[in-house]
């Protein structure tokens, strides 16, 4: 659903791929304050090497340190997520709001319903307006990289193959190859990290 929420958001405002991205992108770069990115722009790739529902991943170059993914969050897409959240709750409180059949047929509130802000006579019990602030939270956690570096220094220090201190507890105990974060590139809209060579699933 999350996937679903966001990749909605993003798509009425950006394509996956295109010159379009490329240069929102890079002006979304630019408006990081305080970082010197002004390299790393120049040498970003033409085009996302990967894209997911926030964001986009491009190729580029650090001069003295080697090829970097930089991952740049959509514009704007904040703003859509907030529009979608705010739908969301307005739909949820509604549901809340509709009565039961049983509380239509028989009008008398009892105390216990008046003691329970008459949840009893609702159809749906679920709390879903609590429900939806919780997953628009996490949502909204997904959207700060900041945060998203950090657990990503953690997970690094837990199980990367360069002394990881729970390598052990992995099946085959020998770790995992964490990309490094450039934390001083790093904002709430950017994360640059080493680049490592793969193959894909």
């Amino acid at each position: 659903i999350k996937n679903e929420l966001l990749l909605s958001s993003s798509s009425r405002g950006h394509n996956i791929n295109g010159n379009d991205n490329y240069y929102n992108d890079q002006n979304a770069l630019r408006k990081e304050e305080g970082k010197n990115v002004q390299s790393l722009i120049e040498s970003l790739s033409n085009e996302p090497v990967a894209a997911a529902s926030v964001g986009q991943v491009y190729k580029g170059y650090l001069p003295n340190y080697g090829y970097v993914a930089v991952k740049v969050q959509r514009p704007e897409i904040k703003n859509l997520v907030e529009k979608d959240a705010a739908l969301l709750r307005n739909v949820a409180s509604f549901i809340e709001s509709i009565p039961s059949l049983s509380f239509h047929s028989n009008s008398a509130t009892t105390k216990e319903e008046e003691s329970n802000g008459n949840k009893n006579s609702r159809l749906i019990n679920t709390e879903l307006v609590a429900a939806v602030d919780e997953f628009m939270s996490r949502i909204f956690e997904e959207l700060d990289y900041l945060n998203e570096a950090n657990n990503a220094k953690i997970f690094a220090k837990l199980y990367s193959t360069k002394n990881g201190i729970s390598i052990k507890s992995l099946p085959n105990g020998e770790g995992v190859i964490v990309p490094e974060i450039i934390e001083s590139l790093c904002t709430k809209n950017v994360i640059v990290m080493e680049w490592i060579d793969g193959s894909k699933l």
